[in-house]
C-alpha cells in the first residue's frame, strides 16, 4: 500500500469510530426500577402521547427509550395504585446525554446530526429509578355540620306500655256508653262495637 495512503485510511477508520460518541458508550433504551412502600403497587408508565409503555406490581424494572424522534425527547408518567392507598404519580423526563456532546470534539459530525438524533441515543432518562411511599387512606369522619345537625334533634320518644282500657261498669246504659266510647277513641272496631252492643241488648 502507497505510504501516502496509509494516513488517510486511520483518519476515515477514527472518523467512523467516532462518528457516534452517544451511541457508543450510551444506550437508547433504558432500565428504570419501580418500587413503592409497601410493596405490591399496581404501577403503570405512560408516554407523553398517552400510550401506554408498561404495566406490572412493584418491585419490578422497565426498559424504556430516552428519544421519541429525530432531535425529541420523551417523557413519561409512573402511576401506582394499591388497595387502601392514596394514588401515586410522579414525572420522568429525558435530557441530552453528555457523551453526545462527544461528537464534536472527536470530528463525529454524522454522529452529532444524524445516527444519535436519529437512533435516540442523544438523550438519556433523568431519573434510574422510582420508588414510591404510598399514604394509607383516611377513614372518613362526620362533619362538624351533621355532628351539630344530631345533636340539635329531638331525642327519640320513650317507649311505653299500652294501657289496659278502663273496667266495663254494670249498668247497661253506662255500658253501651263505654262501648261507644272505645269505638269513639279506635280501641275497638266498628264491628266489635256492634256485636257486643247487641250482646248487651240480648241480655235485656
Amino acid at each position: 500500500m502507497n505510504n501516502t495512503r496509509i494516513p488517510a485510511v486511520i483518519s476515515c477508520i477514527a472518523l467512523l469510530a467516532t462518528s457516534a460518541c452517544a451511541s457508543i458508550v450510551s444506550d437508547k433504551n433504558y432500565q428504570l426500577t419501580l418500587d413503592s412502600v409497601p410493596s405490591g403497587a399496581n404501577v403503570e408508565v405512560v408516554n407523553e402521547d398517552g400510550v401506554t409503555e408498561f404495566r406490572g406490581t412493584t418491585p419490578t424494572t422497565c426498559s424504556l427509550r430516552a428519544g421519541k424522534a429525530y432531535f425529541d425527547k420523551q417523557s413519561y408518567t409512573v402511576k401506582m395504585t394499591k388497595e387502601g392507598h392514596e394514588p401515586y404519580q410522579q414525572q420522568v423526563n429525558s435530557s441530552i446525554d453528555g457523551w453526545y456532546w462527544g461528537n464534536l470534539i472527536a470530528g463525529g459530525v454524522i454522529g452529532f446530526f444524524i445516527v444519535d438524533p436519529l437512533t435516540g441515543a442523544m438523550f438519556e432518562l433523568d431519573e434510574k429509578a422510582v420508588t414510591a411511599s404510598l399514604r394509607e387512606q383516611a377513614i372518613p369522619t362526620p362533619s362538624a355540620a351533621s355532628t351539630a345537625r344530631a345533636s340539635l334533634a329531638p331525642p327519640p320518644k320513650p317507649l311505653t306500655l299500652a294501657q289496659e282500657p278502663p273496667a266495663e261498669p254494670d249498668d247497661i246504659a253506662e255500658s253501651l256508653q263505654f262501648l261507644k266510647n272505645l269505638r269513639e277513641q279506635g280501641l275497638i272496631s266498628e264491628e266489635e262495637y256492634q256485636q257486643k252492643r247487641k250482646e248487651k241488648l240480648d241480655a235485656l
